[in-house]
């Protein structure tokens, strides 16, 4: 991978790793407002049976839970519906699409297309825009199928709370025990669903469409800073690559220089100790001729 991809990659870490404390102090929210209450039938069907001192029947249990498993069916498909965010834009944006109130005649229609291909001043600029509209519909697509595997966890978690009480003999049992218990449910299921095939697709397909769809925002948007005269994060990169080869080179030279003062050191002194000999031999000739 290049070292832009790697860039992306890590702010994509970086950003889910932000959002998991929200998320999950979100749905912990979530879940005391709203499981609790759904919950309550199932307590008294659960209660009911206690009290007889027999299993709780599968099917009232099931019935109880209906209204929980209407909120989520309704929770998760409000969350598709609000994925479905690009594709109106995509529409807009075809030729002859459903906002074309004045369509150009046929007989038209290959011109304008040939002037807005060949000619067009604008032509890159709208084929960067189809590039991100596609890559947002492509993540929007991997996101809808990853939340299709989170719903059913969340549906199976309420098949495996029946079971788990259905064949769990029961004692006196309070909301917060049975709460305990559905997320223990709800913990099962999605261990079991992250380690299925479908999940695994899933998760690898919204990972690649999220990375791909950042990386063309991120040239689109490059292209509009450009074009206001804006630091773009192409234009940093480069600068801080050479910026970082600069202090490479600077480390290369100065070591070098360090190596050739070195030599420098040692050759004054050894011309030091050339010119101190050269003294003394003087100094014992000058004296051996005023001896003779």
């Amino acid at each position: 991978m290049s070292e832009h991809g790697d860039q992306t990659g890590n702010e994509w870490r970086a950003w889910t790793d932000a959002v998991r404390g929200p998320f999950r102090a979100f749905w912990t929210t979530t879940n005391e407002l709203l499981i609790g209450q759904q919950l309550a039938p199932l307590l008294e069907v659960v209660r009911e049976a206690a009290a007889r001192e027999r299993t709780p029947d599968p099917a009232a249990m099931h019935q109880a839970l209906a209204p929980l498993r209407a909120q989520l069916d309704q929770t998760f498909q409000q969350f598709t519906r609000t994925l479905d965010w690009a594709r109106p834009l995509h529409q807009a944006m075809q030729p002859g699409g459903p906002d074309d109130a004045s369509p150009p005649p046929a007989w038209l229609r290959p011109w304008l297309d040939l002037v807005s291909a060949r000619l067009g001043p604008w032509h890159e600029q709208q084929a960067r825009q189809q590039q991100l509209i596609e890559a947002g519909l492509d993540y929007q697509a991997a996101l809808a199928d990853y939340t299709k595997q989170v719903r059913q966890s969340a549906l199976e978690a309420l098949d495996r709370l029946v079971d788990n009480l259905a064949t769990t003999p029961l004692e006196a049992i309070d909301l917060h025990q049975l709460e305990a218990r559905y997320l223990e449910a709800a913990e099962q299921a999605w261990e079991a669903r992250i380690a299925t095939t479908a999940y695994r697709q899933a998760f690898a397909s919204v990972s690649n469409a999220g990375l791909a769809y950042t990386r063309s925002l991120q040239t689109h948007l490059d292209h509009w800073l450009g074009l206001l005269d804006l630091p773009t994060r192409r234009g940093l990169q480069s600068t801080q690559r050479r910026l970082h080869e600069l202090r490479r080179a600077h480390r290369a030279l100065a070591t070098e220089m360090d190596a050739d003062v070195a030599g420098l050191r040692d050759e004054v002194r050894s011309l030091r100790e050339e010119v101190r000999r050269l003294k003394a031999a003087s100094e014992q000739q000058s004296q051996g001729g005023r001896g003779a």
